[in-house]
């Protein structure tokens, strides 16, 4: 289990969805576009977590998300769930965008993904 405090949050591509990237890849970042990505690193992602119980119902989402065919790899990260005032660390299955293109890179980075985007 990884903890994850470089995960990004973005919209983008061809139909505005939301990736989740993780910050180890800096493909073709110079010293500048590098420091902007820094200062966006930090923050919480707010979102949703769903218990699946049978196989059968993860594999049909991977198939949905596409990590057969590389579009989306899975993690096992630490999550903090906020309950009022008690936090909840827990292990939970993420779909990370697999090949990050530079154009999604320089996205701004969102605490979460609503009907908004």
């Amino acid at each position: 289990v990884k903890q994850r405090p470089n995960t990004r949050l973005v919209v983008g591509g061809e139909r505005q969805i939301p990736f989740l990237l993780a910050n180890n890849s800096n493909i073709g970042a110079d010293d500048e576009e590098d420091g902007k990505r820094k200062q966006q690193r930090h923050h919480r992602i707010s979102g949703e977590i769903y218990a699946i119980k049978a196989e059968s119902v993860m594999w049909g989402l991977d198939i949905l998300e596409g990590v057969q065919t590389g579009f989306y790899y899975m993690e096992c990260i630490q999550v903090e769930e906020l309950d009022g005032e008690n936090e909840t660390m827990f292990e939970c299955w993420v779909y990370f965008k697999k090949s990050i293109e530079n154009h999604l890179l320089g996205l701004p980075t969102i605490p979460a993904y609503t009907s908004l985007h």
